[in-house]
C-alpha cells in the first residue's frame, strides 16, 4: 500500500502528516500527527463523516484543467526569470501571501500553523520550485522592476500533450488590475510553443482570479474541501 505520510510536509511541518483517501485510512495512523483529507464537494455522506469525527474544514478550491492550443503572443515586458529575480520574487510572494491581511488561505489558520509556518511555507514554494527541467518561471517588469512572476512545472507527458501545474504566483499591489496572470500565462504558452494542458487552482472565494479563468474559457475540473485534523 502507498505510504500515506507525506514527506515534505512531515519534516517541514515538524509532526508526522498524513493525507488520507478515505476514513478506513485512519486505522493506520498513530499520534501525535497531523491529518489532511481532501474530499470532492459532491461526497456529502462522507463530508458528514468527517465532520462527526471532529476534522475542521480549513479551505475549499476550485480547479481548472484546460488545453491550451493557441498563442496569443505576449508584452515585450514579460521575460524568463533568473537567478537574480529570486529576491524580488521572494519580496511580492511575502507581499501577496504572508503579510497580506485580506489574503486568507489554510496556511493562515492559526489553529494549525503559526505565522512563521505560513511565512515559511509560501517562500518554499518559490525556493523548492525555482530550478529544473521541468519548471518553467517569468516575471514582468516595470519602471520600478519586477512587479510579478509565475513559475509552473510539468507534471506529465500524454499521450498527445504535456501537462503543467501552476505552483505560485504573485502580483504586486502596483501591478494590480493589469490582468498580468493572464498575460504570463500567454508567455508561458509561447515559450513551451506546442499545445499543453494547464491546472490552475485557487480558492472558491477568489471571485477575481476565477472570473479570469471563465472569461479565458478555462474548463471547470474539479472542486474540493481540506480537511484537517491533529491527533495526539
Amino acid at each position: 500500500m502507498k505510504s500515506l505520510k507525506d514527506k515534505w510536509m512531515t519534516t517541514f511541518y515538524g509532526m508526522n502528516w498524513y493525507k488520507i483517501n478515505s476514513i478506513t485510512d485512519l486505522t493506520n495512523i498513530q499520534g501525535p500527527a497531523l491529518i489532511e483529507y481532501v474530499i470532492d464537494v459532491n461526497k456529502y455522506r462522507e463530508i458528514e463523516k468527517v465532520q462527526e469525527l471532529g476534522f475542521t474544514l480549513v479551505e475549499t478550491d476550485i480547479e481548472f484543467e484546460t488545453l491550451i492550443d493557441h498563442d496569443r503572443g505576449s508584452l515585450p515586458n514579460i521575460r524568463i526569470a533568473n537567478k537574480n529575480d529570486l529576491g524580488a520574487i521572494l519580496e511580492i510572494t511575502k507581499e501577496c501571501y504572508s503579510s497580506h491581511n485580506k489574503f486568507y488561505n489554510r496556511f493562515r489558520n492559526k489553529s494549525f500553523f503559526t505565522e512563521k509556518q505560513a511565512e515559511d511555507y509560501y517562500k518554499n514554494s518559490v525556493i523548492n520550485n525555482y530550478e529544473g527541467e521541468n519548471i518553467i518561471k517569468v516575471v514582468v517588469e516595470d519602471k520600478e522592476g519586477i512587479c510579478a512572476y509565475y513559475i509552473i512545472k510539468k507534471l506529465e507527458s500524454l499521450e498527445l500533450y504535456g501537462k503543467y501545474k501552476g505552483i505560485i504566483a504573485g502580483v504586486s499591489a502596483r501591478a494590480k488590475g493589469k490582468n498580468l496572470h493572464v498575460e504570463m500565462q500567454n508567455k508561458i504558452t509561447e515559450l513551451i510553443k506546442e499545445p499543453y494542458i494547464t491546472v490552475n487552482r485557487t480558492q472558491l472565494g477568489n471571485y477575481r482570479v476565477i472570473g479570469n479563468h471563465l472569461k479565458d474559457r478555462r474548463q471547470l475540473s474539479k472542486i474540493e474541501h481540506y480537511f484537517y485534523k491533529k491527533i495526539k
